[in-house]
């Protein structure tokens, strides 16, 4: 099998972070981000037009106007200001500050040692994802087991996969979150508020065809 699905699980369950039995708000909306990312299901336009939500009229991205905002689009929208690559390699060189910050410095040696080889393995074609690369497997929080060939030791095993959550959010924070404040901003200049989008058209539209059928009988 192409992926670790252990990991995988894992990783998108936030069982790397939390145990079963805690719950916390934080673990709550970190994993229906994960979830929901990796069911390629977050709530771009796309989404929202398809599920009839109110205020929503169109599925074209509200940024670049230039496409329908797909869970693909969101990351290689034209306005990003950063390239997903771009992203990955700053990724790398952040997360050696992170461990330089914390001394460890034995870590630094070993990713040094790996980068090259980590970011090779993310520029790969995918096997799986026909015409993409394998760093989109990393966007949807989807472990490839040739990040596992990199180390046999358990302690350099645990960096690859510090490195590689650390990229996964890295990427969150630099598209998804930008672009929820992005277009947050767009849409109050419209005069769309979050309240707006809780509430589907149909309801709308049930209630007139309701207040129609009272009509009728009324008048038989």
């Amino acid at each position: 099998d192409e992926f670790d699905w252990n990991k995988t699980l894992q990783f998108i369950s936030n069982r790397n972070i939390y145990t079963s039995w805690e719950i916390e708000k934080d673990d709550v909306w970190e994993r229906s981000y994960k979830i929901k990312n990796f069911l390629k299901d977050l709530p771009t336009y796309e989404v929202l037009y398809k599920r009839d939500v109110n205020k929503i009229e169109t599925d074209q991205c509200i940024r670049c106007k230039n496409g329908v905002e797909d869970w693909d689009h969101l990351w290689i929208c034209e306005t990003n200001e950063l390239t997903i690559k771009e992203v990955l390699e700053l990724s790398i060189s952040k997360f050696e500050e992170s461990l330089l910050k914390e001394e460890k410095h034995e870590k630094i040696k070993f990713l040094q040692n790996i980068n090259f080889s980590f970011l090779k393995i993310l520029y790969e074609k995918s096997e799986v994802l026909l015409g993409k690369e394998k760093y989109w497997e990393l966007i949807r929080g989807v472990y490839n087991r040739k990040f596992n060939t990199l180390s046999k030791d358990k302690d350099e095993k645990e960096v690859i996969n510090e490195l590689w959550s650390f990229c996964f959010n890295a990427l969150k924070k630099e598209f998804w979150n930008k672009r929820c404040n992005e277009v947050n901003e767009i849409e109050q200049s419209l005069g769309i508020k979050k309240l707006d989008k809780k509430v589907r058209k149909f309801i709308d539209r049930d209630m007139k065809c309701g207040d129609k059928s009272i009509e009728i009988k009324e008048k038989n």
